[in-house]
């Protein structure tokens, strides 16, 4: 998506963010807005995902509505 110019957010848990910066460089994209939550999701309960995903709202509607790639950055 991000290739063809449609802003995304990936959100990831803690310690898979260097494979995500990882993953990204190797597809050939410079750059792309990720949102890193605390871990684990995996095992949660409803109530327990839903409170991390309310927590990260506000960081993943800043980054769609606010991040650019670092060339595109002033």
């Amino acid at each position: 998506m991000e290739k063809r110019g449609v802003p995304t957010v990936t959100v990831v848990t803690s310690p898979f963010e260097e494979q995500f910066k990882a993953t990204v460089k190797e597809q050939g994209v410079t750059d792309m807005a990720c949102v890193v939550v605390p871990h684990p999701i995996g095992g949660l309960n409803f109530q327990g995902i839903q409170q991390k995903a309310q927590a990260s709202f506000p960081d993943v509607l800043k980054a769609l509505q606010d991040w650019q790639p670092q060339e595109n950055r002033s």
